[in-house]
Parts: C-alpha cells; sequence; structure tokens
C-alpha cells in the first residue's frame, strides 16, 4: 500500500509539473506592411519556428508573425523574464530592420527575449525579391519568385518552388522539396529524401541517408551523391550529355543508347548520350541508379 500512495504522489506530481508548463506558455503576434521598389532583398531567420514566402503585390512586402514563448518545465528555464513578458516585448518592438529595399526579419540581438521563443513567419513580397531564409528547427515554403533563393533550416523540410533564379537549400536533417528552378541548383541534406522537378542548368545534390529523385535539362554539369539510397533521373529524349554512375551496393541502369568509355560493369557505367555535352555524376554507397 505504502507503494501504491508513493506511485500516485508521483503521478500527481509529475501531472502538476505538465500542467505548470502548459500554463507557463504566451502567445501572442505582429504584422508590418512596408513599401519597397525594385529588387528587394529579404533575409529571415528564426530560432525555432515556420517560414512561408509567397509573392504579393508589386512594391509591397507584408509581415504576419506568430510568436510562443514558454518556461522549461514552467520554472523559468533560463530566462529571468516570464514567458507573457517576453511576447509583449517582441510584439511592442518587432524584430523588424528596413534600410531602402534591404529587409532583415527575426534578428533579437537580446539572448532574454530569445529563450525559449519560437516565431513563425507568413510573408508575401513582389516576385522579383531575393530571399535568404534560416531557421534553426522549422519547415520552408517558398514559391513563385525570380530568385535567387537561399534557405537553411537545423531540422525540417524544405519546399521551394517556381523559382527564376538560383536555389540553394540546406538540411541538417529533413526532406528537401525543389519544383522548378531555371538557375543553377544545389540542395544538401544530412538525412532525407530529394525531390528535384524542372531543373533547367546545373544541379549539386547530396544527401546523407535517402534517395534523390531529379528530372529536367542538364544543361550545365549536375552532380548527385547519396551515402545510402536509389537516384533516379530523368531527362528529355533529346538530351546530350556525358554520364560516369556508380553504386556501391546496387546496380546502375542507362535507359538511353550510351557510347561507353572505358571499362564498365553493372556498378559502374561511363559514356556518352546523344554527342555528350555536360557531365552527369551520380554516385550512391548503397542503392540502385536508373537514368531514363
Amino acid at each position: 500500500m505504502k507503494l501504491a500512495r508513493h506511485s500516485v504522489s508521483f503521478c500527481a506530481f509529475a501531472l502538476l509539473l505538465f500542467t505548470q508548463a502548459a500554463l507557463a506558455d504566451a502567445t501572442g503576434s505582429f504584422s508590418r506592411n512596408l513599401t519597397v521598389s525594385g529588387t528587394p532583398e529579404v533575409d529571415v531567420r528564426t530560432g525555432s519556428g515556420n517560414i512561408n514566402i509567397h509573392t504579393g503585390a508589386v512594391g509591397r512586402v507584408n509581415i504576419e508573425a506568430h510568436i510562443k514563448a514558454s518556461d522549461h518545465w514552467g520554472w523559468g528555464g533560463d530566462s529571468r523574464l516570464s514567458p507573457e513578458e517576453r511576447v509583449k516585448r517582441i510584439e511592442a518592438a518587432p524584430p523588424i530592420e528596413q534600410n531602402g529595399n534591404t529587409i532583415v526579419i527575426g534578428k533579437i540581438e537580446d539572448s532574454e527575449l530569445r529563450n525559449n521563443v519560437s516565431i513563425s513567419y507568413e510573408i508575401t513580397v513582389p516576385e522579383t525579391t531575393k530571399v535568404e531564409s534560416q531557421t534553426g528547427s522549422g519547415s520552408q515554403k517558398i514559391e513563385d519568385l525570380r530568385g535567387p533563393v537561399r534557405a537553411t533550416t537545423g531540422s525540417g523540410t524544405i519546399e521551394i518552388g517556381k523559382i527564376g533564379g538560383e536555389v540553394e537549400a540546406r538540411s541538417g536533417s529533413g526532406h528537401i522539396v525543389i519544383a522548378g528552378a531555371d538557375g543553377n541548383v544545389a540542395a544538401h541534406t544530412g538525412s532525407g529524401h530529394i525531390t528535384l522537378h524542372g531543373i533547367k542548368a546545373g544541379l549539386r545534390a547530396d544527401t546523407g541517408s535517402g534517395g534523390i529523385d531529379a528530372d529536367g535539362d542538364a544543361r550545365n554539369d549536375w552532380d548527385l551523391h547519396t551515402g545510402s539510397g536509389s537516384i533516379d533521373v530523368r531527362t528529355p529524349s533529346s538530351a546530350a550529355f556525358h554520364i560516369d554512375a556508380e553504386s556501391g551496393s546496387g546496380g546502375v541502369t542507362i535507359n538511353k543508347p550510351i557510347t561507353m568509355q572505358g571499362t564498365f560493369s553493372r556498378r559502374h557505367i561511363e559514356g556518352s548520350v546523344g554527342n555528350g555535352g555536360p557531365m552527369m555524376r551520380l554516385h550512391t554507397g548503397s542503392g540502385g541508379i536508373e537514368v531514363n
């Protein structure tokens, strides 16, 4: 019976801790409308939160932000400010700086305000905008811009679509999807699948663990690498390029007329498709490779 009473007491204590933590959370928001011209440059960052960027009216940048502040286990964590106070201070002085057509969003110098705070951003910009975005933990979605676009997350999915310029996407752990880019593309993730559609220039993609699917026109060199996962590539019937495809453990299949060069095997093929052209290097440590 004593053990039972102790168990009940411990459960009640644990429930109290979780209740205190829940009650310690505070939420808020802020919004801003900014006037720009020409080719704006937007730099947005958040320690923990999502970032969504899409096109809006010409000459306007609209920022909608949602704040969540909490205490670690409801005990105040490392901050001397309560969650409510942190939210109020951020709402009163949103982390937005504008210098002409350059806008910096989410830069908080005061560590007290950053502590256990998550801010998610919904941003509309002119299609001519250049974007650089970063989140420590959260997903990103960016679309319908001329670019260039550079997006980084420590842990989260990155989705980028219909970009007229160069694209760079980096995730420490998460999937990357790029659907349409006219400029050179670079995609890197420590662990996650990479999907690339409508690539019209050069391409570099690598993942430590995950497959790579890519389609487009290799007008510049393509370099695809995965430590563990399959690689599937689709190009137009008229495509012409040199290829070097190798799998450490898995087969290599080229479903196009190819002129072989040097030695080749089931796991390694070198040659030219069509009249040759840009170099396509494909490598996987474990998985199959197929080119159509």
